[in-house]
């Protein structure tokens, strides 16, 4: 298991519920049953979810007057 921080954590749920949108909005939950587009799509969805959630955060700890 890698170690990761709280944030990472948040991220990675934060990408798990993008990715469980996107696959909602195409109607397919098997992930073998995903084309190769949609796949495509589904990582898409994953990964931007996350690293928009840690720019989020990140945006966030910059405002803070410390």
């Amino acid at each position: 298991m890698i170690n990761t921080s709280r944030n990472e954590q948040a991220a990675m749920v934060r990408g798990g519920q993008a990715g469980g949108r996107y696959l909602e909005q195409i109607g397919k939950t098997d992930l073998v049953a995903l084309t190769d587009a949609e796949w495509a799509g589904f990582v898409e969805h994953l990964i931007t979810g996350y690293c928009d959630h840690l720019r989020e955060l990140a945006a966030d700890m910059s405002e803070c007057p410390f």
